[in-house]
Formats: structure tokens, C-alpha cells, sequence
């Protein structure tokens, strides 16, 4: 058994005993390359680990034809790895239910924030949804592939690199970045370009904008990613309620959902949300934090250094050495284990990861959200899921139980978002091996929020 400190990268925020699916493997499968682009929205740069080139890891009957496609993210962003599932038909009687309004889902990780650890999950969640609704995962800022510092400097960048590249992009920070991608996508940044040449196309001309209704977006997140997501709900509305003061209006509770002229214009960026284990208060009182913040507590600022330091051996050795120590430690899957092998020879990322774990334990306190985040009786149905583990490790039962009893929905409180308590023995770190398991219970999450 590894230590609680190892077993925070050994997976997404996991310490389940994951059932081994065979000996222990020699050889690490190829891990399908992602799309980072440069500051430029429109430069995707396809790469991948230095592994050995051999067979790609089992798929199922079920997602063994998806494939992934560049996404253009808006200029000015650090280099992001997306997964990108393109709707096959965004047809008013395919696409959504809304008039023909584009739908995309934008999921984001836990930490260790790198998105290939949901690869299995995402294809599957889109084949769920017979392709007719964009589904985008896409890392958190300071893990993107072959990087050497975890901020790096990034062109457009006015805060620089953290001085000269160092540094790291804290939880505010990552909240920023996923509002600006929000943001882009409903304000059609992503859905009004012509499908081009694998670089995201070109922007479509004005009068081809023309009668092209605004795009919805549903925000999920795993562990961290929900907080993040929470906050970035909060951002939006901030900034939308501001817009709306500065143009004459009440800005009233009742105006949540706005109504406007049918193109969108007036509604929340966001059309709903889904919540996978999520740790949005308290992380530090769970069993697994409590651990983290002592060991943070004792070492100081230099935890993440010293950590990030000691994966640079990692990266001297035979990649197929490392990637066997790392399976039988782990017991993973060749797929969850060759994105291990990936985080643990970037320096980087490691020292990424850390530094927002020290974040979250400082960070995710109290509950911070008002009604414009958990819903009202004015602001109608809610459209938010949280889906709870039992014997989560990053959430404390105290913790999960007075959320789903002050916040979660009751007898006639519809506006209250839906909440779930697993009862199937799906761990917290999902993404290793239940991917497909819960795609199926978000897929049909997402199907009532477009039917209601």
C-alpha cells in the first residue's frame, strides 16, 4: 500500500483498492494524443508522452469509433489538453430540445487535473448521447503535456509566467480560466467558426452568424473540478448582474433565468450542472485531507518543490521500469496508468498538483454560495446534480450530510438541486475504472435537463 502522499498522484484524488485486471503489464499501451493549443486560438499542436509504440488500450463495442477533434479555446489561454467530442447533428430536432440551440458539456477534472484520465468516461458519456450534444473535457491550467514548468510564460499572458516561468496557476486562477472558456463557448466563439482543417476552422462571417442562436453550456466536475465549477457559476453571475445594473436593469432574483427574445442572449451562460464527488466544503476534515493538510502543515512551502524535485529520477529511468512500478503500486489499467507514468515524469505538473492541493485545504472552507448558485423558490427548478460517495476519503460523512440536508431538495423543493448517495460502491476516483458506470448516470441526468 503507498503512502497517503504517493497515492495523491497514483490517481485522480483515489485511494481505493482497484481490482486488478491482470499481471501486471511490462509494456505501457500508446496514450492517444490531445489537442493543446498555443496562445493563438486557432494553433493546435497534437502530442503526445515518449512511450513505446504499442497497441492502444482495450476500447468497448460501445465507444470503439469515437474519436476526438481539436477544439479552438479562445486566445491568450496556457497551453490546454482538451478532449473533444463533436455532435454529429446540431439540427433543431437533434441537438437539443430548445429550438435548435447548440448544447455543449464542459467537464472538469479533479486533481491531478489532467483530462485523458477521463477518456473512457467522456467517449462513452457522447455515445450515450448519440452525438448530439458537444462534450469537451479539458485540463486544468499547468497540466498540459511535455511541459517543464508549471506556469510557464505563454504569449498574451499579461501576468507572465509566475517570474520567468515559475510559479504555479492557483484555484482562483484555474476558476478564471474555465470562466473564459464558458464564456467563449456561449458567446459562440467555438460554434460559429466553419469546421476547417483540424485547426478549429475560421470564423464565420457576420451575415453567417446570422440567425445561429447563442450556445447553452452544462458545467460538470469531478472532486475539486466541482468547486471549481461552483465558482465559476458564481463568477458568471457576478459579472452578468453587474452587465445588467450597468444597462438600467433590477437585476432581481426573479431574473435568473431571464426570458429574452429567444436567442439566449438573456439567459446564464449556464443551462445546468453535474457534480461528481464533489469537494466543495471542508476538504481538510475528510480522512484524506486531514493527512494532506498535516503533511503541507510540516513541510511548509517546500512540500511541492522537494515532491517535484524527486520526479526528475523518475524520468531518467527505462519509461517501461517506471510504468511496472507504477501498475503494480497502483493495480490500474494500462490507460489510467500510462497518464500516471505521463504526470509523475513532469516535474511541472507535480509540482502543479501540489500547489493547489496546499490551495484547496486553505481555500474550501465554508460554504461560499448564495441563492444564485444553490437555486430559490423564485428562480424555479433547479437544474443541478451532486452525486455523493459513501466512505469518500476527500469528503468527510459530516460534511456530505449537511449538504444534502441544507441544500438538497426536499418535498416540494423543486428549485433545490438533486442530490445522490451512491450505493454501488463507486469510488471517488471514478475515472480509473467506473468511467463507463457513471457516463451511463450522467447521460441520463443530461437527457432530463434537455427535456424539461
Amino acid at each position: 500500500m503507498p503512502s497517503p502522499l504517493l497515492q495523491h498522484f497514483l490517481s485522480p484524488h483515489d485511494q481505493s483498492s482497484a481490482t486488478p485486471t491482470g499481471s501486471v503489464s511490462q509494456s505501457p499501451p500508446a496514450t492517444p494524443a490531445t489537442a493543446t493549443p498555443s496562445s493563438n486560438p486557432s494553433a493546435l499542436v497534437h502530442h503526445q508522452p515518449k512511450l513505446p509504440k504499442l497497441p492502444p488500450p482495450h476500447t468497448s463495442p460501445r465507444t470503439q469509433t469515437m474519436t476526438t477533434h481539436p477544439f479552438p479555446l479562445p486566445p491568450g489561454l496556457p497551453p490546454t489538453d482538451t478532449l473533444y467530442y463533436r455532435a454529429l447533428s446540431t439540427s433543431a430536432s437533434a441537438s437539443t430540445s430548445d429550438s435548435g440551440r447548440e448544447t455543449y458539456i464542459l467537464f472538469l477534472p479533479g486533481n491531478p487535473g489532467l483530462i485523458e484520465y477521463y477518456r473512457r468516461f467522456l467517449s462513452t458519456l457522447a455515445a450515450l448521447l448519440a452525438r448530439k450534444v458537444h462534450v469537451l473535457g479539458v485540463s486544468h491550467a499547468g497540466f498540459y503535456s511535455q511541459q517543464t514548468a508549471a506556469r510557464e510564460v505563454v504569449e498574451g499572458d499579461a501576468e507572465g509566467g509566475g517570474g520567468g516561468g515559475g510559479g504555479y496557476w492557483t484555484l482562483a486562477e484555474q476558476v478564471e480560466h474555465k470562466v473564459r472558456i464558458v464564456e467563449w463557448i456561449s458567446g459562440g466563439g467555438a460554434t460559429w467558426r466553419e469546421e476547417g482543417d483540424g485547426e478549429g476552422g475560421k470564423e464565420l462571417e457576420g451575415e453567417k452568424k446570422e440567425g445561429r442562436k447563442r450556445p447553452r453550456v452544462i458545467i460538470m466536475g469531478h472532486s475539486v473540478g466541482a468547486y471549481i465549477a461552483m465558482e465559476t457559476l458564481r463568477v458568471l453571475g457576478e459579472r452578468r448582474e453587474k452587465k445588467r445594473l450597468v444597462e438600467g436593469g433590477d437585476g432581481g432574483e426573479g431574473e435568473r433565468d431571464g426570458e429574452g427574445d429567444g436567442d439566449g442572449e438573456d439567459e446564464p451562460e449556464v443551462f445546468g450542472g453535474v457534480m461528481l464527488f464533489p469537494t466543495v466544503v471542508d476538504i481538510a476534515k475528510s480522512p484524506s485531507g486531514k493527512i494532506l493538510s498535516t503533511l503541507l502543515t510540516l513541510t511548509g512551502a517546500h512540500l511541492p518543490l522537494l515532491i517535484s524535485h524527486l520526479s526528475h529520477p523518475l524520468s531518467l529511468l527505462p519509461t517501461r521500469l517506471v510504468y511496472a512500478m507504477i501498475r503494480l503500486l497502483t493495480l490500474h489499467p494500462p490507460s489510467a496508468t500510462a497518464t500516471t507514468l505521463s504526470l509523475l515524469t513532469t516535474p511541472g505538473a507535480v509540482f502543479q498538483a501540489l500547489s493547489m492541493a496546499r490551495d484547496e485545504m486553505a481555500e474550501i472552507t465554508h460554504d461560499r454560495w448564495d441563492y444564485s448558485i444553490w437555486g430559490s423558490e423564485k428562480a424555479g427548478v433547479s437544474r443541478l446534480w451532486f452525486y455523493f460517495g459513501k466512505n469518500d476519503h476527500w469528503v468527510a460523512e459530516e460534511t456530505r450530510e449537511a449538504i444534502m440536508k441544507t441544500r438538497g431538495r426536499g418535498m416540494g423543493e423543486e428549485w433545490k438541486p438533486r442530490m445522490v448517495l451512491d450505493e454501488g460502491g463507486v469510488p471517488h476516483g471514478f475515472c480509473i475504472e467506473h468511467g463507463e458506470v457513471m457516463a451511463e448516470k450522467v447521460a441520463e441526468w443530461v437527457k432530463g435537463m434537455l427535456e424539461e
